[in-house]
């Protein structure tokens, strides 16, 4: 193994045959969805060691450059087409979010993600299931699974999710820039930097907003 996050799953892939990383990015945003994704990986990604090394650079999706995390993207669908990995991404909406709170959308979302991706398991496989941060009620998601914290730079499944959650989602803020020009969706992917919070001030919200996110910013007006 190349790195930590691949000697983790490796281990882990000892006593299942099959792990299922969660992450989720975008729930501290001022607008636009929540995404996440599932990733699936056996022990078939270990034993192609050529592949295996493309996937040395992966790791939490915050931590990795645009162009670094862009070149993961197109590894982890070659994967997916030689059927190494799969995966599944989905996302909550804003509506879902005002309705929701971020929490239950995120959860949602979570659902959504690990539900599609488990209707292409086989229902006799063993797998575990890894989600990044702290550990979730079976009440509310009935998935017994294995919490991590900081997982996404620890575990190399739930790396890939980040990964495929953050790139998507960076895509889809920036076709969101064309449709609402001003706010720098392209540039802050919706997250509330300066030159964010001043458009909003200056020229008010627009659909693709959180109305709960941006509370405390308008009250300010």
């Amino acid at each position: 193994m190349e790195t930590l996050l691949q000697e983790h799953d490796f281990k882990l892939l000892k006593r299942v045959g099959t792990l299922i990383g969660i992450d989720e990015v975008g729930r501290g945003a001022l607008a636009g969805p929540v995404f996440t994704a599932a990733c699936l990986l056996n022990k078939a990604l270990f034993e192609d060691k050529a592949q295996l090394a493309q996937t040395s650079i992966m790791r939490d999706s915050k931590k990795m450059s645009e162009k670094k995390r862009l070149s993961a993207f197109s590894t982890l669908v070659e994967l997916k087409e030689a059927g190494l990995i799969d995966y599944a991404i989905t996302s909550a909406s804003v509506k879902e979010i005002d309705q929701k709170n971020i929490s239950g959308a995120t959860l949602l979302s979570m659902k959504r993600s690990l539900s599609t991706l488990i209707t292409r398991i086989d229902p006799a496989a063993d797998y575990s299931i890894l989600i990044d941060g702290k550990p979730l009620p079976l009440s509310i998601f009935p998935y017994p699974h294995k919490n991590i914290i900081g997982g996404d730079d620890r575990s190399l499944s739930i790396a890939m999710a980040s990964i495929l959650a953050k790139v998507s989602r960076d895509a889809y803020m920036k076709s969101l820039d064309a449709r609402f020009p001003g706010y720098g969706f392209a540039q802050n992917k919706g997250y509330g930097t300066k030159c964010h919070r001043q458009s909003v001030l200056a020229k008010g919200s627009c659909p693709a907003h959180r109305p709960l996110f941006l509370r405390k910013i308008l009250q300010k007006a």
